[in-house]
Parts: structure tokens; C-alpha cells; sequence
């Protein structure tokens, strides 16, 4: 999905800021930015930006790259502005995308509108994870070990996915009535407890965060179920894109539980693109 952002920026021209005269593919625009990451990697940088001070890390690029990424339609061109910015050492945009977890707010700083809503969501994931742990101890070898699992499926956004399971490392308290499986469903109509209808699942072709292959797995663990591949980029098929296609199969299942063969694919009706076209229907 990372590649599909450094082509779109290709095949946009002198309309991404972050392509250069002499470009010959898209991996020439990736290999700018891939070296900024590794040279981020030994030698972060102090950007002093409204009387504070940011430490541009690579981990920082690396999760402004993600976060983008769930939005892809109305982010892909800020995000080249942004990436081509930090490559000319102006990292103010870079940086202004929020506070710096490395900073302390002035008394002055506006809070967010829901300030907690990271905290309840991480007590959520831990609370999920610890459920399930194991009670192996956690060492130094252990979160490297992680790191690396999660950079070799992502090279670019793996690191920043590891922070979610290193920040539930410590954590000590599980629910009381955590179900652990088994996880799964029959197909209609062959026992009891069977649902009435098949379970539709929507997958994009491109998800950096549930990827395809995924929704196949998640099908095969439920009798009778399809997987509907929307021809998109990001997360969750119904809010990165619109398809007439896919609203109608959707419409069509909860009206008579009827589902398409599994594999359909729908065409999406916008595309992420630089510069920035609206999407009209897609709410953000």
C-alpha cells in the first residue's frame, strides 16, 4: 500500500512536491524518503517550533506515513507536501501534526476534544492481549525480537505497529470474563446454533492495516461465508472510498441475507490521487 502512495505521487508529475526532475519510477521517490528514515534512525533532530521543542525521530515519519495512510483520499497530497518539506530539513509541517509525546505542554495548550480516548483505547488492546498472553517474561531481546517481526512486514510502518504491544508489556490486569475461543461459526442451516445468514466481510485490495489475505483466513474460520474485495485503497472498505458496488451488495444483505460468490470484486468509485480531487459521498 506504501508503494501505491509513491506511485500515485509518481504518475502525478510536477504535481508531487515530492518527486525531482530525473525520476525514472516511483522507487526513486521511495529511496529519498527511505534514506531520511534510516539517517533519522542515528541522528534525530531538535526543531525548536512555537517556543517548544520536537525531536524528529524516524519513528515519527514512519507513523506520519501510517496515520496517513487510513485516509488516503483526502491525505495522500498533504502527506507529499509534508514528506518533501522534511527532506529539505524544514520540518514544521512534520511537526505540527500534533504534540510531541517528548514535550511538556505549555499551560496554554489546547487539549484535544476527547484528551483520554488514547488511554481507554490502549486499556482496551491491553486488556484484549493480556487476555490471551502468555506468561513468558519480557526482556530487552524480546521487544527487539518484536520490532523486527513487525518490520519484516512492514519496513516502513512495522515499527510504529510494535509501540502498540510494547506499551501493554507491564501491563498486570485482565478481565475477568475474556472469551478465548473457540473462534469461528457453522455454516446456515447445518446445526442448532448456525446463523441464519452467511457472514459478509468487505476487504480493500490494499489495507495496510488488515491486510487481504487476512479476510480470507477470517472467512475460512466461518461456514459459508464471502469475502467482497473492494478495488481501494486503506481501511475499512466503506470509509476510504465509495463503491455503488459494494453499497449494493451491502444493501442487498441486509435486506435478504443473500451474498455474492466469495472473491467478487468491486470497482471503487474515487481514487486516492494527487492533487487532492473530492470524493463526493465519503464522509471523513
Amino acid at each position: 500500500m506504501i508503494d501505491r502512495f509513491y506511485q500515485t505521487c509518481f504518475e502525478a508529475g510536477t504535481n508531487c512536491q515530492l518527486r525531482q526532475v530525473g525520476d525514472k519510477d516511483a522507487a526513486a521517490i521511495r529511496g529519498r524518503v527511505d534514506r531520511l528514515i534510516r539517517a533519522l534512525e542515528t541522528s534525530p533532530v531538535a526543531v525548536v517550533q512555537d517556543g517548544r521543542v520536537h525531536l524528529v525521530t524516524s519513528r515519527l515519519i514512519r507513523e506520519t506515513i501510517r496515520q496517513t495512510l487510513y485516509h488516503p483520499i483526502c491525505s495522500y497530497e498533504a502527506l507529499s507536501e509534508v514528506l518533501s518539506q522534511s527532506l529539505r530539513d524544514n520540518h514544521t509541517a512534520l511537526v505540527s501534526r500534533g504534540p510531541n509525546l517528548c514535550t511538556r505542554p505549555a499551560r496554554t495548550y489546547a487539549l484535544p476534544e476527547c484528551p483520554w480516548c488514547d488511554e481507554a483505547a490502549m486499556g482496551v488492546l491491553c486488556g484484549d492481549s493480556a487476555a490471551a498472553a502468555s506468561d513468558r517474561p519480557r526482556s530487552v531481546a524480546w521487544a527487539r525480537d518484536l520490532v523486527h517481526f513487525f518490520q519484516k512486514q512492514s519496513p516502513t510502518a512495522g515499527e510504529p505497529w510494535s509501540h502498540n504491544v510494547l506499551a501493554c508489556a507491564g501491563w498486570q490486569f485482565r478481565p475477568k470474563f475474556a472469551f478465548g475461543g473457540p473462534f469461528g461459526t457453522p455454516a446456515p442451516g447445518t446445526t442448532a446454533n448456525a446463523p441464519a445468514a452467511p457472514l459478509l466481510i468487505l476487504a480493500n485490495r490494499f489495507d495496510h492495516a488488515t491486510p487481504l489475505a487476512n479476510a480470507f483466513v477470517l472467512s475460512n474460520a466461518h461456514g459459508g461465508s464471502v469475502v467482497v474485495v473492494q478495488e481501494s485503497v486503506g481501511h475499512v472498505a466503506l470509509l476510504t472510498s465509495t463503491s455503488r458496488c459494494t453499497a449494493d451488495i451491502v444493501r442487498e444483505y441486509f435486506e435478504t441475507g443473500k451474498v455474492p460468490a466469495t472473491g467478487t470484486q468491486c470497482p471503487e468509485d474515487c481514487k486516492a490521487g494527487i492533487p487532492f480531487k473530492p470524493c463526493p459521498g465519503l464522509v471523513d
